[in-house]
Parts: structure tokens; C-alpha cells; sequence
């Protein structure tokens, strides 16, 4: 099956694909706010490297969040797009869960992003996953808290659990962002500054 993994929700926009047995990746080392006009032509850059068209990826993965808003809304958009007019599979990651692929080995652990103020965090226990907004004095009190690293960018752990769950036939109809909290634009229509629903942020 040929795969074809996005990550835009990060400095580093990260393109993948899985072709013919091998792993083929790009890392953009520009800032996100490049992701945009920097998308298309990575993927395009694997797709010749690799020796095939869009129309031979059988599904299409990417990580839709937490994290950058602009970036995550880019990926989701850009592979719902091709997925769908390619009448491919869809299969989603989340930024947390890549992380607590990577210390599974822990068995309990709370795994934390942050996000300048606060951490997004998710608790995994007894095979559940709890996801929650966690404040930075809070962190000590968690059990085997892992930090992700902002220099990392777990590429090797993106594939590896895309395998996984096109193995085990978790696909999705459509990418939905991951956000959990709102955005600063977001949080200003919410407090009275207009009346358009927040959905459309």
C-alpha cells in the first residue's frame, strides 16, 4: 500500500511516503508560515522520487492536532481534498498519541505539548487515553510526565503508527481538526467581538 503522511502542525512541516517497501521524507525547515506554499511541492518532490502519481497513494495520512491552527487547518484541507477526489482512505493521528506511541514502553505516563501558557496533555491508563489542558504548576503531580521534545520530530514513530492503524482498518471518511483549546480569534468571537460561530474558525 502506498501512504502518503502529512504533519503541518509544526515549525517543520514533514512529508512522508511509504512506497514499495521503502519510507521517503521531506522536513521544510522554514517556519509555518511557509507550510502553505511549501505543501504541494514536497509532496510533489516524494511523489517523482518515488516514481509514482498522487493517483497511485492508496491513503493518505496526516496529524491533525494539537497544535498550530493555520497548520493543522493546511494539512486537514490539503488531504481531505486529495483523498477525495482520488476516492482514497483517509487516517488520522494526533500530535499526543505519536508522542505516547514513542514512550508506550511506560505503561502509565501523562504525555504534554506546550503551548506557551499551558500544556495539551493526554493521560494514558490502564489502555484508556484522557485528554485535558494541563497548567504548567500541575506538571510536577503528574505520573511519569514526558515532555515533547520542540527539536524532535518523530518521523520514524508518524510511520510507524500509520502502519498500525491501516492494519488494524482505522480509517477515517474525513480529517476533522484537533483542537483543544480555541484560538485567539476564536476566544475574541466567543467573548462578544462578533457573531459568527466559532465552527468557522
Amino acid at each position: 500500500m502506498n501512504v502518503l503522511i502529512v504533519d503541518s502542525t509544526r515549525e517543520i512541516l514533514l512529508t512522508a511516503l511509504i512506497c514499495g517497501g521503502k519510507n521517503y521524507v521531506r522536513k521544510s525547515l522554514q517556519a509555518n508560515a511557509k507550510h502553505m506554499s511549501l505543501l504541494f511541492i514536497k509532496i510533489d518532490e516524494l511523489l517523482k522520487e518515488a516514481g509514482i502519481d498522487v493517483g497511485d497513494v492508496d491513503c493518505f495520512a496526516g496529524v491533525v492536532g494539537p497544535g498550530s491552527y493555520t497548520g493543522i487547518r493546511i494539512g486537514v484541507c490539503a488531504l481531505n481534498a486529495m483523498a477525495r477526489a482520488n476516492e482514497k482512505k483517509l487516517v488520522a493521528l494526533n500530535s499526543l498519541e505519536i508522542l505516547a506511541y514513542r514512550n508506550r514502553a511506560l505503561g502509565e505516563y501523562t504525555c504534554l505539548i506546550d503551548n506557551a501558557h499551558d500544556y495539551y496533555a493526554m493521560e494514558s491508563k490502564a489502555n484508556e487515553a484522557r485528554y485535558f489542558i494541563a497548567e504548567k504548576s500541575a506538571v510536577a503531580s503528574l505520573k511519569n510526565a514526558v515532555i515533547r521534545d520542540e527539536n524532535e520530530y518523530y518521523i520514524d514513530e508518524i510511520i510507524e503508527l500509520t502502519k498500525i492503524k491501516i492494519d488494524k482498518g482505522e480509517f477515517s471518511n474525513i480529517l476533522l481538526p484537533f483542537y483543544m483549546k480555541k484560538s485567539q480569534a476564536g476566544q475574541l468571537f466567543s467573548n462578544g467581538f462578533t457573531d459568527k460561530p466559532d465552527a468557522i474558525l
